[in-house]
């Protein structure tokens, strides 16, 4: 455990934290920190020059981890943030402030560039959110700014072997259930439906999807999609009523979209599909053994 009397200077947190783990081992890390009196607690690069003593702190598991992080730490590269409304439906959560630069800042991009090589993470979720990528017929439409930020990041995953897991967090309005009797937008209480009709919407929108990045933004480091961040909690993935089941019907969801990409030549080997995005892996292998599916069988 960290001493009281050290501190962390912002660049070293920086390239050690504000960053997702690809699994559930945590990193060992050491930095040098500033020690507490005579000089102590003060930032170091505050004041250039002047004599301080500093001591080395280290952080460590315990136990150490047996199985280590397969891709290492993540960055979660939210675009849901600056698409505008309420992310599903919560008045608590709205999405108006931009935090990424606009497509022809080059200093903005290059500060973010700059930032990437600094933290060096191993992997990206990049959060796309989907309602602007619908149109009024349920079409995928990829005409947007996210895909573009998702070619910019493409582009450095691809020169430093990153790989790209391509995410959702929601089910898109179009196809969503109808809403629960008495929903407000935005309101108290979040609220995302399933899709009401699973084929038709990988069919029509994540086959699509897929294909534009793989076949035509030829987006290299993209490997894996999700199509909603933790279903089945705090309301969303809903179904009217639990009918049908949540759970089969999620698991239906998956069978449609492998099915649909299998179609149009996109094997799992060049995009897998996330199994549960879930901090409860037990209870909801639990869940389907009682509901007799399998995600993954």
């Amino acid at each position: 455990m960290k001493k009281k009397s050290q501190r962390v200077d912002r660049r070293f947190f920086l390239k050690t934290g504000g960053v997702v783990s690809a699994g559930l081992a945590a990193m060992p890390l050491k930095g040098a920190v500033g020690s507490e009196k005579g000089g102590k607690g003060e930032n170091m690069e505050a004041k250039p020059g002047k004599n301080r003593r500093v001591k080395e702190a280290t952080y460590d598991t315990w136990p150490e981890a047996q199985f280590p992080t397969e891709l290492g730490l993540g960055f979660n590269w939210f675009e849901h943030l600056g698409a505008g409304g309420h992310y599903a439906r919560w008045k608590n959560y709205p999405l108006s402030t931009q935090i990424y630069p606009d497509l022809d800042d080059r200093k903005g991009w290059d500060a973010i560039e700059q930032g990437l090589n600094e933290l060096n993470p191993g992997w990206f979720r990049f959060g796309l959110p989907p309602d602007p990528h619908v149109d009024k017929q349920g079409k995928f439409n990829g005409d947007t700014v996210h895909f573009r930020h998702l070619e910019w990041l493409d582009g450095w995953a691809t020169k430093n072997n990153r790989i790209i897991l391509l995410d959702n967090f929601l089910i898109p309005r179009h196809y969503e259930f109808p809403l629960p009797e008495g929903t407000e937008d935005p309101g108290g209480a979040i609220v995302n439906m399933a899709p009401e009709n699973n084929r038709e919407y990988a069919e029509n929108f994540v086959a699509p999807m897929i294909d534009y990045v793989v076949n035509s933004l030829k987006l290299k480091s993209v490997r894996y999609f999700n199509p909603v961040n933790e279903p089945m909690e705090y309301g969303v993935y809903q179904t009217p009523g639990n009918e049908p089941e949540a759970m089969v019907h999620y698991v239906e969801m998956y069978r449609e979209m492998r099915r649909a990409l299998d179609r149009i030549g996109i094997t799992r080997e060049r995009i897998g599909l996330i199994g549960f995005d879930t901090m409860y892996p037990v209870k909801y292998a639990l869940h389907e053994l009682t509901q007799g599916v399998d995600i993954a069988p």
